[in-house]
């Protein structure tokens, strides 16, 4: 939803309202304003204002296809052999790590380095909770 406040246009996501009021004033679309225009600027601002984490990964390339199925960003995709070195973009560093460890010995995070350590302590976390 687009709307005025303080002379300036916002962009509002409606699954977040969680109350409406009605108003018995009617409001006014001004008469140059363009919709596409202005949602084609609003997203590209929002993605461009998103963070931008990197990983490098090793994997089985069996898994490929799974990676690309949830819409990650691959920069770079090279074949080692038997395995793939693939760089992807996300938005977040949580995601980098459930990446690494959503498929068990198929993959490999490689860096960042800082996360490896996340990653390795969360595998051992679940390891043990199995264990008994």
């Amino acid at each position: 939803m687009v709307a005025r406040r303080d002379e300036n246009l916002r962009t509002y996501r409606v699954s977040r309202i969680g109350h409406i009021v009605v108003e018995v004033e009617a409001s006014d679309r001004p008469t140059e304003f363009d919709l596409a225009k202005y949602w084609e600027e609003s997203t590209n601002h929002f993605r461009e204002q998103l963070p931008k984490v990197n990983a490098t990964y090793l994997i089985n390339p069996r898994i490929l296809h799974w990676i690309r199925y949830k819409g990650w960003r691959v920069v770079e995709q090279v074949d080692e052999g038997d395995q793939i070195r693939v760089r992807i973009r996300f938005d977040s560093e949580e995601e980098v790590v459930q990446l690494a460890l959503s498929h068990s010995t198929d993959i490999e995070l490689i860096e960042p380095n800082s996360l490896r350590e996340v990653v390795r302590k969360a595998a051992n976390e679940t390891a043990q909770q199995y264990a008994s």
